[in-house]
Parts: structure tokens; sequence; C-alpha cells
């Protein structure tokens, strides 16, 4: 095995995670973290900057979404091997993330050790890794209406989360739409309960995946 020590830059929106995740990869002698920031932004200075061997990044980040995060790094410089970390492991997502150039997917529910091999596939072997995501898989034209479904949001929830997307405090959601500001909450209420159910930290990075796939267009 080679000598090599792989530089890597780590993206979460949880220092905690960083943290984790450095600490864990740092064990391995092959490794070495150079930079790590909650923020995708941020993260793309530095990372076109430092020019690490390896970023793995997560899909849920503080600005752009890891998608959009990993497509501005490889459109930067190709040699920078991306690879798209998520609890979320749907084949729709996966897709996205080897379509814009990444090298791989992580699931964080996996143990250290599969996490690990992943890396040093993608790092040392060159290899592409997307173990959940089947070689014949091709997203149809019904994904966003699919993917919807899998919500089961309401009319009144689908009409308050357009006023969402266009950014609507909740009072002048309350005014557009003739509720009242407390049934406004309500289905505020309810409408990140069920996003939170499909692994979406919260609203802002629902909106960053929703806007992506058309989903409301």
């Amino acid at each position: 095995m080679s000598n090599k020590i792989y530089t890597v830059y780590l993206v979460d929106d949880h220092e905690t995670t960083l943290t984790g995740v450095k600490t864990f990869l740092e064990s391995n002698e092959a490794f070495k973290v150079i930079g790590m920031n909650t923020s995708s932004n941020l993260a793309l200075q530095e990372i076109i900057k430092k020019e690490p061997d390896i970023a793995i990044i997560d899909y849920y980040t503080n600005g752009m979404d890891g998608i959009q995060l990993i497509e501005s790094i490889t459109k930067t410089n190709k040699s920078i091997k991306c690879i798209l970390m998520s609890y979320r492991g749907d084949a729709d997502l996966i897709y996205e993330a080897k379509k814009v150039g990444a090298k791989g997917f992580i699931s964080k529910g996996e143990p250290n050790k599969e996490i690990l091999n992943i890396i040093m596939d993608i790092a040392m072997r060159n290899q592409l890794v997307f173990k959940n995501l089947d070689p014949e898989f091709v997203p149809n034209n019904n994904a966003p209406l699919r993917i919807l479904n899998e919500f089961d949001f309401k009319p009144a929830e689908i009409a308050v989360i357009h006023l969402m997307l266009e950014g609507c405090p909740t009072a002048e959601i309350s005014q557009r739409t003739n509720k009242t500001y407390f049934s406004v909450n309500s289905l505020r209420r309810d409408i990140n309960k069920k996003i939170k159910s499909k692994g979406f930290n919260n609203f802002t990075h629902f909106a960053g995946y929703a806007k992506r796939l058309n989903l409301f267009d």
C-alpha cells in the first residue's frame, strides 16, 4: 500500500459531526484533515484554495446544499474527489450526486469500518462507490410527483409551502391565504414534521432540494 497521506476537507452543518469524523479519519495514518466548515459557501472558497485530495460533504449544509457544492467544486477542479454524505440514501439523491461529479456516497448510518473502506476505495484505488444505487437506475419524468406523494402534503400545506419558498413570513402567508396567523403556524409545524420524517434537518434544507428537483413548479 502507498505511504501517501491523503488530505481531506470536511463539510457538515454540525460541529460535533465534523470533530467526530476528523478524529475517526486521523486515527488512520493515511488521512489528514486540512479543513472543516459548517458553511458550504465558505467551504467552497477554502476547498478551491487548499485543493484537498478528498472533500467529504454532507447533503445538509449551511448555504448551498451538498449537491450544489460538489457541482461547484468539480466544475473548478476535477482532481478533487468529492464524496456526498447523508443519513438519506434514496436513489434520486445518490443519482444527482453522481451526475454532478461525486465519486461516491456515504450513509451516516454505516459502521465506521464500512465508511473507511469506501473512502479508501475512492482515494487509493480511484474507484466510484455508490453501493445503494442500482447501475440501471434512471430517474423518470414523474419523479417530482412521486416524491411529493411520499410526503403526503395536504393542499393547504402545499399552498403554504409555495409562499414559504418565496420567503414570505407567517404574517404575509396568513394574509395571502386568508388563514389566521395561528392556523398558518400550525400548518408550518405540520410541514416541518413531515419533512423531518423524511430526513431533512429543517425547511431551508428541504427548500434547496425542492427547488433543485422543481417539486413545486
